[in-house]
């Protein structure tokens, strides 16, 4: 019986690796928030903050994300019970999009009061940054993964 109920909770994880897994392949905004959730967070290396600002951004990044595969989750089920335009199905959905787009803005609003509170730590950060072929090297392999991740993986 214990091991019957173990495995089933196992599989939960297989579960939900799947449908984040669906989401990546299917939903290239879910790629969008996801890289530049990877490119902030590789960003904010640079800036040393403290743990209560890293656990902020981690939230922050996890929440756009998880407002997104809730999303795409509302809108495969809407357009699993309604065939051709639905003007509530539509309402439904640019409702949830703009839940999205809420989160992303405030999202973005965060991170830059986070990165900008201490300018003078911003463009030392920057400079060093712009400043060091290695830095820039990395930087522009993450953009380029970045896109082709956004616009070709599927």
């Amino acid at each position: 019986m214990f091991f019957k109920k173990f495995l089933k909770f196992l599989n939960s994880f297989k579960n939900a690796y799947n449908g984040i897994l669906f989401c990546i392949k299917s939903e290239r905004n879910i790629r969008v928030h996801i890289f530049i959730s990877i490119f902030v967070l590789v960003f904010s290396i640079f800036f040393k903050f403290d743990k209560i600002i890293y656990l902020i951004l981690f939230l922050i990044c996890s929440l756009v994300i998880s407002f997104e595969m809730v999303n795409t989750a509302i809108e495969k089920f809407i357009d699993s019970k309604f065939i051709g335009y639905n003007g509530s199905a539509k309402i439904i959905k640019d409702i949830l999009s703009g839940s999205v787009l809420i989160s992303a803005f405030f999202a973005f609003i965060s991170g830059c009061l986070i990165f900008l509170y201490n300018i003078k730590k911003f463009i030392y950060v920057i400079t060093l940054i712009i400043t060091s072929p290695i830095l820039i090297i990395l930087f522009s392999i993450i953009i380029l993964l970045g896109i082709w991740f956004i616009f070709k993986y599927n």
